[in-house]
């Protein structure tokens, strides 16, 4: 049996573009390794944080929702916690409620992209 949770992680941003995609597939290969399956990828790239952690005023943030037998989410956390480069991370437990309302999120924002508006000129 499997359980929906959301990850969180803050990567360090003196890492190169190479450095990073090889960091996160590397996050993805544990999460499969532990018999894991990403639902929902949010890679929200280079932002500010609200405090400096570990002497950085950046991070680079990714957000991933998967299902994860609950006895392999432990193992899965001292995997982030072992590697240097990801200075902070959040493991979530998410019950149905939230579930549903983080599907009825992206559906909406989906919903209000702009359409394009190229063809409307006169």
């Amino acid at each position: 049996m499997t359980k929906e949770y959301e990850v969180a992680l803050v990567l360090d941003p003196t890492l190169t573009p190479e450095e990073e995609t090889g960091l996160i597939e590397g996050v993805k290969a544990n999460i499969e390794k532990l018999k894991g399956k990403i639902t929902d990828t949010d890679e929200r790239g280079r932002q500010k944080l609200a405090y400096p952690i570990k002497n950085h005023k950046e991070g680079i943030y990714c957000y991933y929702q998967l299902q994860i037998p609950p006895d392999q989410i432990n193992q899965l956390g001292k995997l982030i916690r072992l590697n240097e480069k990801i200075i902070r991370h959040l493991v979530l437990s998410l019950d149905k409620q939230q579930i549903k309302a983080k599907r009825l999120q992206k559906i909406f924002k989906k919903s209000r992209q702009p359409e394009n508006k190229s063809s409307k000129e006169e």
